[in-house]
C-alpha cells in the first residue's frame, strides 16, 4: 500500500520517475486539473533508514524521532500496533523540520525556486497520529510559500474532534460523521441511509452539527466510499438505482464531491477476511476494458474471486457511449455542479417533508440568482410526497419547476404546500425558475 515509507524524496519505480511527475503536473496544470499528493507523516517503515538507526542504539541520532517503551529501544510505538509502521515522534523538533524539508520538495518538483508549478495541495494521512503544533508549522510554512496551497486532512474521527483541526491547520477534512450517516461504518453491508437501514432526516443531523461546530469557510470533503470503506455498489448490494440515486446525494449536497475511482461505473467491493487479502477487494484496478486488457490497465490483483470480469458491463469502455449508464449519470452531475453556482454554494436549508413520508428528504440550495429544490425518495417505493415551502426562505412564487438531471418539467411552485410523485430510489434537482 505505500504508507510504509522508506524515502520521503523518491518516487516508487513502479509509479515513474520524478520528470514523469513534473510532466504529469505541467499537463494537468494547463488542463486546469490540480494536483494533490498523499502526505505520510505519521509513522515510516521499520525499513527506513532513521529507524534502522535508531533501533536498539539509544545513543542515536535518530533515537527522539520515535517513541520507545523500554530503555533498550527495542520496543516502540507503531500505528495500529503493526510493527512495520514505526510511529514517528511529531513531537520532535527534528521530525517537524524534516516534514517541513519534505513538503517543500513536493512543492517545487523542478527546483527552480517557484512554488506554483509544483503539487498544489497535500491529503494529509491519519492526521491524528500527528500533533497540533506540527500541522499548524506546516500550515505556517506551505501558505507562506504558496497561499492557495490546499491542505486536506483525513480526520478519521466525530465531529467535535474534527472540528479542531480547522484552527490554523487544514483548509479541508474529510467528513467521516457524513459518510457514517450515508453508507453505514466502513465494513458495512446495507446499512446507512443509502443502504436502506436508515431514515434520511439523519442527513440533515450531520450537516447541522456540522454548521455548529466547524468555522465559517471550513470545507468538508463529502464521499461516498474511499480505499479504506466497502464501495458504494456494495453497499446498496448491487442496486444500481439506489448507486444513482447515491450519487445524485453526493452532487447536490453542501460540500466538496470525492468520488473514489470506479464508483462512476459501479465497481464492487467489501474488506476481505485476511486469507490471503483484506483491502485489495475495496481497491482493485480501475476497469477501464470490456475484455480487462488494453493500454494504461492494471493487472496487479486479480485473484479467482476478484470483482472485476471481462464484459460484465463495468467498465469505461462499456459505458462511455451510453446516455443511460451510470457513468453518464456522474457525467451530468458533475456537469451540473459546475454550471449552476447554488450548487456550489456553502449551505443549505432543508424543507418540511409531510410525516408520512419519513423517507423523503428535500432541501433548497440557493444563492442571490437561483432557486434548486433537490428531492430525494430513499424509498424503494414510489410516493407522493408533500413539501411545506412556506416556512421556507424560497421567495413567493409562482415558479417553474424543471428537473436538471432528465429535463423533464414538473407541478408548477406556487405557495404553501408542494406535492409532487417520485419513483422509488430516485432524486430530483429542480431549477426553479419564474414563468
Amino acid at each position: 500500500h505505500g504508507y510504509d515509507t522508506l524515502d520521503h524524496f523518491t518516487i516508487q519505480p513502479e509509479y515513474g520517475t520524478r520528470e514523469d511527475l513534473i510532466r504529469l503536473v505541467e499537463e494537468c496544470h494547463r488542463r486546469g486539473i490540480r494536483v494533490v499528493l498523499d502526505f505520510v507523516m505519521a509513522h515510516v517503515s521499520n525499513q527506513h533508514p532513521f529507524f534502522a538507526e535508531a533501533y536498539g542504539n539509544p545513543g542515536s541520532p535518530y533515537s527522539d524521532w520515535f517513541t520507545w517503551y523500554d530503555e533498550a529501544h527495542t520496543k516502540y510505538k507503531a500505528f495500529g500496533n503493526i510493527a512495520i509502521v514505526p510511529s514517528l515522534n511529531g513531537d520532535s523538533p527534528a521530525v517537524v523540520e524534516y516534514m517541513l524539508e519534505v513538503a517543500r520538495y513536493w512543492m517545487d518538483l523542478d527546483s527552480d525556486g517557484d512554488y506554483t508549478d509544483g503539487i498544489d495541495g497535500f491529503r494529509c494521512d491519519h492526521a491524528i497520529g500527528v500533533p497540533h503544533a506540527a500541522w499548524k508549522r506546516l500550515r505556517t510554512e506551505v501558505k507562506r510559500l504558496r497561499p492557495d496551497f490546499w491542505l486536506l486532512g483525513e480526520v478519521w474521527d466525530k465531529a467535535p474532534v474534527i472540528a479542531r483541526y480547522y484552527d490554523d491547520e487544514f483548509d479541508s477534512t474529510f467528513d467521516f460523521p457524513l459518510h457514517d450517516v450515508l453508507s453505514g461504518q466502513s465494513e458495512s453491508v446495507g446499512h446507512g441511509v443509502l443502504g436502506g437501514s436508515e431514515p434520511p432526516g439523519l442527513i440533515e443531523a450531520a450537516l447541522l452539527q456540522r454548521g455548529r461546530l466547524y468555522p465559517w469557510g471550513a470545507q468538508s470533503v463529502v464521499f461516498l466510499n474511499n480505499h479504506d470503506t466497502n464501495r458504494i455498489m456494495s453497499v446498496v448490494q448491487g442496486d444500481e438505482a439506489r448507486a444513482r440515486l447515491a450519487a445524485t446525494v453526493l452532487f447536490s449536497l453542501p460540500g466538496i464531491p470525492l468520488v473514489y475511482y470506479g464508483e462512476e461505473i459501479g465497481m464492487a467491493g467489501v474488506k476481505g477476511d485476511g486469507r490471503p487479502y483484506w483491502d485489495e477487494y475495496r481497491r482493485e484496478p480501475m476497469d477501464w476494458y470490456a475484455d480487462e486488457s488494453g493500454p494504461g490497465m492494471c493487472t496487479w490483483f486479480r485473484p479467482a474471486d476478484c470483482n472485476n470480469r471481462p464484459n460484465d458491463g463495468i467498465s469505461v469502455e462499456e459505458q462511455r457511449a451510453d446516455p443511460s449508464s451510470l457513468l453518464a449519470h456522474y457525467r451530468r452531475l458533475i456537469a451540473l455542479r459546475s454550471a449552476y453556482p447554488a450548487l456550489r454554494s456553502p449551505g443549505h436549508e432543508r424543507v418540511a417533508v409531510s410525516s408520512a413520508h419519513k423517507q423523503v428528504y428535500a432541501f433548497l440550495r440557493q444563492d442571490a440568482q437561483e432557486h434548486i429544490l433537490v428531492v430525494l425518495n430513499c424509498s424503494r417505493e414510489a410516493t407522493q410526497a408533500t413539501l411545506d415551502l412556506a416556512s421556507s426562505s424560497l421567495p413567493s412564487g409562482p415558479w417553474r419547476a424543471t428537473d436538471l438531471l432528465t429535463g423533464a418539467e414538473y407541478p408548477a411552485v406556487s405557495e404553501g404546500e408542494y406535492a409532487l410523485e417520485l419513483a422509488g430510489e430516485t432524486g430530483v434537482i429542480l431549477l426553479l425558475q419564474r414563468p
